[in-house]
């Protein structure tokens, strides 16, 4: 094995403390090689894409940041020799590539403009009620973001391949541009044809 066992046992011992998703089992079974190496490194138990509210959510989301961190920490100690995961490959033991970079990554990073969300979804003791974060609002990602909006985050961006119908469409434009021309030259030659014919009858009457 790649890392090393006293790398690994202090790792979970730091870990274990967050790292608190209630589990039946690791879920190690759907899991992918590398991907278990990193449960079986950082001592992640957790219940594989287990539901809950969005304080659940964002339990995971951190438990994503700190495993990041904590591979690359051992990866810098030089008790990591295998190749480093991906992004990806981190957050999909926790939750789906869909949910992770549509919801997680997008709104969660932004929830320190709002201490007293922040607060909230951490649900310590100082955690404020729900009515002062949220008011009527139900507790959805999509309220989330725009509670966050109104404390000062970016909008999202919307139409993610713009950039990519944009090129479309410049590449469609110029294959209209050249079916314009070859269309052109005949009706150029026609018009040359038409004038000569013109000149023939005026250049006979001449002489």
């Amino acid at each position: 094995m790649s890392v090393s066992a006293s790398a690994m046992g202090s790792t979970i011992a730091g870990s274990s403390k967050h790292t608190h998703l209630t589990a039946t089992h690791s879920g190690n079974d759907e899991l992918s090689s590398i991907q278990s190496l990193i449960v079986n490194a950082l001592g992640i138990t957790f219940t594989l894409h287990e539901r809950g509210d969005i304080r659940i959510a964002y339990a995971k989301y951190l438990a994503i940041c700190r495993a990041v961190k904590q591979v690359n920490d051992m990866k810098i100690a030089g008790t990591w020799t295998e190749k480093p995961p991906t992004l990806q490959e981190i957050s999909g033991i926790f939750v789906s590539k869909s949910a992770y970079f549509n919801n997680h990554n997008k709104i969660f990073p932004n929830v320190s403009l709002f201490p007293a969300m922040e607060k909230w979804l951490l649900n310590g003791e100082d955690a404020p009620e729900d009515s002062v974060v949220w008011g009527n609002a139900k507790h959805t990602f999509t309220n989330l973001e725009k509670i966050l909006q109104s404390h000062g985050a970016p909008a999202s961006k919307k139409g993610g391949n713009k950039g990519k119908k944009t090129q479309n469409s410049a590449s469609e434009e110029s294959e209209d541009i050249g079916k314009g021309k070859s269309k052109e030259k005949p009706k150029e030659k026609e018009k040359a044809k038409a004038k000569e014919k013109e000149r023939k009858p005026h250049d006979g009457d001449s002489n």
